[in-house]
């Protein structure tokens, strides 16, 4: 900082240094460098704040609101803190930045907190299925990965979650182009993972929220990502669950409760002969069934477009006695 320290600069340093302020915050509000506010404050005979900056409860939750939106800098301006109290008071509410990093992108951080609505729950499912977690020194991402005409189903993702986050097109292992959102928000990541979602999901077999676990629009999400719903050769419907152990037993468990009975099976071996995953199908009138009540708990333009098609083909779907 090269300004000059003139004789109304000198005034604003002081006055800030009674009013508690650290060296290092009056110079970035006033604009000069930190040595020059050491300097104008012995000479004055100011004395500095001594030990950490004590922040009364509303004035710490106002900064943590606004970390949610502003750089450390742009706090340390806006509440006249020191850039490391800024830092230590965000990472309380589990917001980590590079030191200066701005915030790119608005994103709707409280879409999976407290009561889930149902395009919540979906998202949830679909996020179990074809999403991921992932965290980093200085951030907390959440990510969804379409490939095909599910690409859309991201689209919604981020409409949903408010976001003004980019679309990335990237070609899959397949060489196929898929759609990538990555969306960093501490409070979404602590908030899935809360529910159940964590980073490496595939390789560990762990438990899905109650709420979650009991609604089928949860189980509809994981059927757009990891399902599939077809007809066997009398044409007959025939629809398939996928995931881990202990989410095909909760999906077991849920079926149940509405009358329905089917037993999980091994869908995919590890390569030393172990169940990966399992998966649990149901054909004929019990598929018809299970699909109409999942079409039924969410928005009829929410759903993946190809398996709702399928998925009216198999409510209209009838037995011969029924036809007769």
């Amino acid at each position: 900082m090269s300004r000059v320290v003139n004789d109304d600069i000198q005034r604003s340093i002081c006055q800030l240094a009674l009013d508690g302020h650290s060296l290092r915050s009056i110079a970035l509000q006033v604009g000069v460098s930190r040595a020059d506010v050491t300097r104008v404050v012995d000479e004055a005979g100011v004395a500095r704040r001594a030990g950490p900056q004590r922040i009364d409860p509303e004035r710490r939750a106002a900064i943590q609101m606004l970390a949610r939106e502003a750089s450390p800098s742009e706090l340390c301006r806006e509440f006249g803190i020191g850039r490391e109290c800024a830092r230590r008071i965000a990472a309380e509410v589990g917001i980590r930045r590079r030191p200066g990093q701005p915030v790119l992108y608005q994103v709707r951080h409280d879409a999976f907190s407290g009561a889930l609505t149902p395009s919540a729950l979906y998202f949830l499912g679909l996020l179990c299925a074809d999403g991921c977690l992932a965290s980093t020194r200085y951030s907390k991402l959440v990510m969804l990965q379409q490939s095909g005409d599910a690409m859309a189903q991201v689209e919604k993702f981020r409409a949903f979650l408010g976001a003004e986050h980019p679309i990335k097109e990237i070609p899959n292992s397949n060489g196929k182009p898929c759609a990538r959102l990555n969306v960093t928000s501490a409070q979404l990541f602590h908030d899935l993972a809360g529910l159940g979602l964590h980073p490496r999901k595939t390789w560990r077999d762990d438990e899905i929220a109650q709420q979650a676990a009991t609604s089928w629009a949860f189980w509809l999400g994981m059927l757009d990502g990891d399902g599939w719903i077809g007809f066997l050769r009398h044409g007959a419907p025939r629809v398939t669950f996928t995931g881990t152990r202990r989410l095909m037993t909760q999906l077991k468990s849920h079926l149940a409760a509405h009358g329905i009975e089917l037993t999980p099976g091994v869908a995919y071996r590890r390569q030393d002969g172990t169940p990966l995953l399992w998966h649990v199908i149901g054909t004929g009138r019990t598929a018809r069934r299970i699909v109409q009540l999942m079409y039924e708990a969410v928005p009829s333009d929410l759903p993946l477009e190809r398996k709702r098609r399928r998925a009216l083909s198999a409510m209209e779907w009838r037995t011969d006695s029924e036809r007769s």
